[in-house]
């Protein structure tokens, strides 16, 4: 869905097309600049088929809601969530369409900040009451897991269709990648990525995670003549292989 910033009383505002309220006004241009990236980062779901994304319940949606007039309610100081937060409290809001990869960003939101339900301000819904809130609560959390349970599932039974021959190669692929991985963090990786910005950085240690689990399906070849010789490896499988190692 398609935002734009436009000036209003001095302020810089990041509108929704279509609409005549701002959702946020910064002083700053760039702070403007930020917010309208990561909503945009954050809403880009939309454009998924809709097989790819999944809605937002009811009560999720009603607690980002209310997490949303919570902040609006809080002095500046007081005020929660990350600009990639607040992006993502607003697609929740508004039940947009939400993809698998997004889901699993709120499962481990979720993991690393259960621990701020013991926060001093918890009851008088400081910050990370309005962070937990805005990614929809523990009603968010819940639907979260269970989509992301159920999709590792389908994996795990679709990974057991491979021969033997493909899961020496993946396991070998697997491997690879997170030496690779190693590697990239220990030259100072900053997490960031210029597609995904932000939301990348925020969550890098947690995208790490993520691609050794997606590393599930790749332990790299040690050369391409195992490729060739290997005949039990399925085509699908060499694909991948040769796409890991710069192959044509």
């Amino acid at each position: 869905m398609p935002y734009f910033i436009e000036t209003v009383d001095g302020e810089f505002c990041v509108f929704k097309e279509g609409t005549t309220t701002p959702l946020e006004c910064y002083d700053d241009p760039d702070d403007a600049e930020a917010y309208f990236t990561a909503l945009t980062i954050a809403t880009q779901d939309e454009a998924k088929a809709e097989t790819d994304t999944h809605i937002p319940p009811e009560a999720v949606a009603d607690n980002a809601r209310m997490a949303l007039e919570v902040r609006a309610e809080k002095p500046p100081s007081e005020q929660g969530m990350t600009l990639v937060g607040l992006a993502r409290a607003r697609q929740l809001a508004e039940r947009r369409p939400v993809s698998v990869a997004t889901l699993r960003r709120m499962v481990s939101y979720f993991a690393r900040h259960e621990v701020d339900k013991q926060g001093a301000t918890w009851e008088e819904r400081g910050k990370g009451w309005q962070a937990w809130y805005g990614w929809g609560g523990d009603e968010g959390r819940d639907w979260a897991q269970a989509i992301i349970d159920e999709e590792d599932d389908v994996e795990a039974k679709a990974s057991r269709r491979h021969s033997e021959a493909d899961m020496k190669l993946i396991r070998t692929m697997r491997k690879q990648l997170k030496m690779m991985l190693e590697i990239c963090i220990e030259l100072g990786d900053d997490g960031y990525d210029d597609e995904h910005g932000e939301e990348y950085a925020e969550e890098s240690a947690e995208q790490l995670e993520m691609e050794q689990g997606i590393a599930d399906v790749v332990d790299a070849l040690d050369n391409v003549r195992t490729m060739k010789v290997e005949e039990a490896v399925s085509d699908e499988v060499k694909h991948f292989a040769r796409k890991l190692m710069g192959a044509s």
